[in-house]
């Protein structure tokens, strides 16, 4: 799981945005944590707070350690515009399977990668500039080539994991391929805009309707959208010669994509999603503005869906009725103000507890202090 992440001079983020999802010790809604660290993770803010920026920034570790990174454009003005630093320096410490796992990298204005340096339990492991040799102290690489082309802008983590069959007898080599797995199944997607724009888990665009009948999962979507308040009956009809889902009526079944409100699209995008996330193929979970379009029930009920699986969540809303202790816990809560991002339980010195209004508190400025 993450356990801290950091960035600077990103886009939105001048100074150093620190993001720490460590966990504190409370005794409800104890699915919102798991191992000391925040599982279940909501974070709010005001328009142009940086909240998109913040999945952007996560999510940049995916470009050059995986190959899913081809289904969404690059985002434009890579560093901030106040900054004269000409890179951007990102750093994850993650917990895995209770090894404190350590990667900082810098990237230019172009996003290529300048430098890299991985640690586990403090100890360097692999540290990289580009234009200079590797040095890497994992059992099994002593052989590979260190020097890689300059041009390429070339991970060395990637370059490494792709190009040698390390022993995993070694725990530093399993923690390794461990790190590799659990970015190369980090998911990002919008609840708005554009339903095809994501970042990793997989590479390549797929139909959501399609995709759901390949799975299998007609009967199960029918279910799932009627129990999310979408009263139907669906059928299976074409589109383009494809076959795809639609709403059943009397004489005609009419593609859902083609008369479908923006939010049952959402909700459709979703389901496209959960199918993978029901199965814990997905390491982390980031969806922004998940409930642009839903009902505030819905919005919950989406929220207490998403506990019960074994990834880690972080969702983005300006949905405040969602700061409810009955929901999440102080410390899943997190305000972000462009450049500070900080746990509802870490902006107060009041002693939180369940019988607290923690959403008039918010609106009462009570988090400020």
């Amino acid at each position: 799981m993450l356990n801290k992440f950091e960035v600077e001079n990103f886009r939105r983020f001048k100074d150093t945005l620190s993001f720490d999802l460590t966990a504190a010790s409370y005794e409800f809604n104890n699915e919102c944590s798991k191992d000391g660290l925040v599982k279940t993770a909501l974070v709010y803010g005001e328009n142009a707070s940086g909240k998109s920026c913040l999945g952007w920034a996560i999510f940049d570790i995916v470009e050059h350690l995986t190959d899913n990174k081809k289904n969404r454009e690059a985002p434009p003005h890579y560093l901030n515009a106040n900054s004269e630093r000409k890179s951007a320096i990102f750093k994850y410490t993650f917990l895995l399977n209770k090894k404190e796992v350590t990667y900082i990298y810098e990237k230019d204005e172009s996003q290529k990668l300048l430098n890299e340096t991985l640690k586990i339990n403090q100890k360097t492991i692999i540290e990289y500039q580009v234009g200079q040799s590797i040095k890497t102290t994992l059992k099994g690489s002593q052989h590979l080539n260190k020097n890689l082309n300059p041009e390429l802008s070339l991970s060395a983590l990637k370059y490494i994991y792709s190009n040698t069959n390390l022993d995993l007898r070694v725990q530093e080599n399993k923690t390794f391929y461990q790190l590799m797995s659990f970015v190369s199944e980090m998911l990002l997607f919008r609840a708005v805009l554009d339903s095809k724009t994501y970042i990793g888990f997989t590479n390549g665009r797929s139909d959501i309707f399609k995709n759901i009948l390949e799975k299998g999962n007609f009967s199960d979507f029918e279910l799932f959208l009627n129990e999310s308040g979408v009263k139907c009956k669906l059928g299976i009809t074409e589109n383009n010669g494809e076959a795809t889902i639609g709403f059943q009526f009397e004489t005609k079944i009419i593609p859902i994509s083609s008369i479908a409100s923006t939010g049952t699209i959402s909700l459709s995008l979703f389901y496209h999603w959960w199918q993978q996330m029901k199965e814990n193929k997905v390491s982390l979970l980031f969806i922004d503005e998940f409930d642009a379009s839903y009902h505030f029930k819905l919005s919950r009920a989406i929220v207490k869906r998403l506990k019960q699986i074994n990834s880690q969540v972080i969702l983005t809303t300006h949905n405040t009725a969602l700061l409810d202790n009955d929901l999440i816990r102080p410390d899943c809560g997190f305000i972000i103000d462009g450049s500070h991002i900080q746990s509802l339980h870490a902006s107060t010195s009041k002693a939180l507890r369940h019988a607290h209004n923690i959403e008039k508190m918010y609106r009462a400025g009570g988090f400020n202090e």
